[in-house]
């Protein structure tokens, strides 16, 4: 429609510089409509070529940008003097015309240089626009690869962390108890089976057959002093979530809160009708902090908001403390 409009303008300036043969006699009739129509068409082609040549030359990186500027005008006003010569030679051989005259040779290079002009500043919004893109794509890569670094970095704490605390467990009990450590060291063999899959998520059927064997080893370690309730509906099973999600949870109750005789401790792991997973426990903490504390609920509330955007409940009361976890449907 641009080009269009402006032949009409130019049309303004004369006729010449629309068709600058249509002053000469013509023995053909009906070949002034050919001519424009073969006119228009080359037009296209020469706004498409001189585009095209711009949009190239502005995507070489190697130059800054002010000589990528200067570059494509100077090779535009080249390419557009080049073309106006050739396409007049052309249409002359084609359509064997004589040679057009003074005013239709104006007229024709005014109408390419507008239009070159159209197709120049066209190609320089449409870099800009793609350079544009280009950087927010770029920055949106950065801001993924970022955030998988830090998920990465955050999933990798989590390792050493548990395997301290069970290794610290089992070196407590072989001066103790030697077939309580045994016990211990068969059922620990098979969770660092899971340790080592390096998932990103996994179902909550895993991750509880992860969890009861972890339970396990706490059953042996505190004995009768410690409870694991297990509330679960089959329906979620397939749902997914980040490893070690529940067992953190639950280890961080036995951390954080005395088991004794006379301070017994229940943690129920139980799923509700909103798609969640809750960890709950009553609290009666423990007279000194461990270190670390709030470390590996602060890491899984990280590992949430990366890898799914979503925010994990925590609530506490003084005397009870509870986790919910959104559950991902699979």
């Amino acid at each position: 429609m641009l080009v269009y409009l402006l032949f009409l303008i130019i049309m303004v300036y004369g006729r010449s510089a629309v068709m600058p043969y249509d002053d000469n006699p013509n023995p053909h009739p009906g070949m002034s409509h050919v001519m424009l129509l073969a006119g228009i068409g080359i037009t296209y082609v020469y706004l498409f070529l001189l585009f095209c040549l711009n949009f190239h030359i502005l995507k070489q990186e190697r130059y800054r940008v002010k000589v990528r500027n200067l570059l494509a005008i100077s090779v535009s006003l080249v390419f557009i003097v080049v073309w106006n010569r050739s396409t007049m030679l052309f249409t002359e051989q084609m359509f064997d015309l004589p040679k057009p005259d003074a005013r239709g040779l104006r007229g024709s290079m005014v109408r390419d240089l507008v239009l070159g002009s159209l197709a120049v500043f066209s190609s320089q919004l449409s870099w800009l626009n793609y350079r544009r893109q280009l950087i927010a794509v770029e920055k949106e890569m950065l801001k993924a690869e970022y955030e998988r670094a830090r998920y990465e970095a955050l999933k990798a704490q989590i390792d050493p962390h548990f395997l301290f605390n069970t290794l610290n467990t089992l070196n407590s009990m072989i001066g103790f108890d030697q077939k309580k450590a045994q016990d211990y060291l068969q059922k620990l063999s098979s969770i660092f089976r899971y340790t080592i899959q390096g998932k990103d998520s996994v179902s909550l059927a895993d991750e509880l057959a992860f969890t009861r064997d972890y339970c396990a080893l706490m059953q042996i370690r505190y004995g009768e002093y410690i409870r694991f309730i297990f509330d679960i509906s089959d329906k979620y099973d397939r749902y997914r979530l980040p490893p070690f999600s529940i067992q953190t949870l639950v280890e961080n109750a036995i951390k954080h809160n005395v088991i004794s005789r006379r301070y017994p401790l229940a943690i129920t792991v139980s799923t509700g009708d909103d798609n969640t997973v809750t960890v709950f426990n009553m609290v009666n903490r423990k007279a000194e902090t461990e270190s670390g504390e709030g470390v590996g609920l602060a890491n899984l509330s990280e590992r949430y908001r990366l890898k799914y955007g979503k925010e994990i409940g925590i609530r506490s009361s003084g005397t009870t403390f509870s986790v919910t976890l959104p559950l991902i449907k699979g």
